[in-house]
């Protein structure tokens, strides 16, 4: 069953390299401070990758994934809903 406070967070960058400058990139960590004070728990980032035949739609060939996890703590859900969008909007977008 799927938690109301638990979300995933899905980007997609063009290589490990552009995905690693993302991680100190000022639109992420204005992100993560402003989420850390509703997080239940550390962020989650894992990172993946196309094996064999397998694709993510709309992802091309040697690109990353990233699914982020986050667990906001429930009495501050309301305050955090509006953050938990913001990051894809801005800053994980594939570079053209």
């Amino acid at each position: 069953m799927h938690a109301a406070n638990h979300f995933e967070v899905i980007g997609r960058f063009s290589s490990e390299a552009v995905y690693e400058a993302h991680l100190i990139s000022t639109a992420n960590l204005d992100y993560r401070r402003g989420l850390a004070p509703a997080l239940a728990s550390p962020y989650e980032d894992r990172l993946h990758g196309a094996r064999g035949e397998q694709a993510w739609p709309g992802a091309g060939a040697g690109d990353v994934v990233v699914i982020m996890q986050i667990d906001i703590q429930p009495p501050r859900l309301a305050e955090a809903l509006s953050l938990v969008g913001e990051l894809p909007r801005h800053s994980w977008q594939r570079p053209r």
